[in-house]
């Protein structure tokens, strides 16, 4: 009888290890892709005296199912790759108005809030239980990855962000990334050709242009610009071929504070105008800032030429492939529209 009772247990035991082994070999058997990444991690000084130059490889499952995305760029990917069935959570915090409305259909009850774009909710993160988060600069910090292996430590972490610098070519080397990663890429070249291809008849339009140009953002009544060489400059003037009214104002990636007396000096004959407010919270004030009296004789001014930037378009959901090819599409109508008061 014993021996029959120790023949069961040792029984038992073995279907148990066989059963964990077929789970184990299940998971290492998913395909997977590898891709490379390098991004800025923040360390804990807002300053970013202590920030580090990350260089990766990144092991990524091959078709994630439960993708948690705060990047509003890669989602706009995603959904042209016709994968926004894959996403489980997405960055939205308390107030949807930030998001893009091509990105509106993730509001519905299927998408997990995992919180604000700076401001991640690990507890959400972790009842997706996710296979992929995807993260860019407002997320790099040190402090948020290590939160986020706790969270779902069976996600791999993917950086996606574009490049000031290569806007276009970051754009596209990220599509075809995700195109990679979910198995779509053909439908990956597609978008990176359609994006070339506006590329070129853009810079085929504003290379007829010599207007100055000003890049001016309006932030609860205060002026910021942009300069070659950085956020939304590198795309205007080094890439696409604009001429600034300013040549030395240095990248930052939040602008250059500017005051009206700045702007009347520099005298641009085009300012293209991006109101955050109207972005944030609805309620546009650029018109109004750009009213003021310091600024009356400002050739764009004088001669009607404020183009007006979609905000939301260009300032939250800058770096996915139809939000750039969108853009990109607005310029060739600026230009067109300055070609025709020559």
């Amino acid at each position: 009888m014993k021996k029959l009772l120790l023949l069961m247990v040792i029984t038992l035991l073995l279907a148990a290890c066989g059963q964990t082994k077929g789970t184990s070999d299940s998971n290492s058997n998913k395909e997977t892709v590898t891709v490379n990444q390098k991004y800025e991690l923040r360390g804990k000084y807002k300053d970013g005296r202590d920030a580090e130059q990350k260089e990766e490889k990144v092991k990524v499952t091959k078709d994630p199912k439960k993708v948690v995305t705060f990047d509003y760029g890669a989602t706009d990917i995603i959904k042209a790759l016709g994968k926004e069935n894959n996403v489980a959570g997405i960055s939205i915090g308390s107030s949807d108005s930030m998001l893009p409305k091509e990105l509106k259909s993730f509001t519905k009850d299927k998408y997990t809030n995992v919180g604000e774009l700076g401001k991640p909710n690990f507890e959400k993160i972790a009842e997706i239980d996710p296979d992929l988060i995807i993260f860019s600069n407002r997320t790099a910090s040190s402090e948020t990855l290590k939160e986020f292996k706790k969270a779902a430590p069976n996600a791999s972490l993917l950086y996606i962000g574009s490049d000031d610098n290569a806007v276009i070519k970051s754009v596209s080397d990220n599509t075809m990334k995700l195109g990679k990663i979910f198995g779509e890429e053909k439908k990956a070249k597609e978008l990176t050709d359609q994006l070339k291809n506006e590329e070129q008849k853009a810079k085929k339009s504003v290379n007829n242009i010599d207007n100055s140009v000003m890049l001016l953002l309006t932030s609860q009544g205060e002026l910021s610009t942009y300069g070659p060489g950085g956020r939304f400059g590198g795309l205007l003037y080094d890439q696409l071929g604009f001429k600034p009214a300013d040549k030395k104002v240095k990248p930052n990636p939040h602008g250059q504070p500017v005051s009206f007396e700045y702007v009347a000096s520099k005298n641009p004959e085009v300012i293209f105008a991006m109101d955050r407010d109207k972005a944030t919270d609805g309620k546009g004030t650029s018109k109004k800032v750009l009213g003021n009296d310091v600024l009356k004789d400002v050739d764009a001014i004088k001669n009607n030429n404020i183009i007006n930037l979609d905000a939301k378009s260009w300032y939250f959901s800058s770096g996915g492939i139809k939000s750039t090819t969108k853009q990109i599409q607005e310029i060739q109508q600026i230009a067109k529209k300055l070609q025709s008061q020559k």
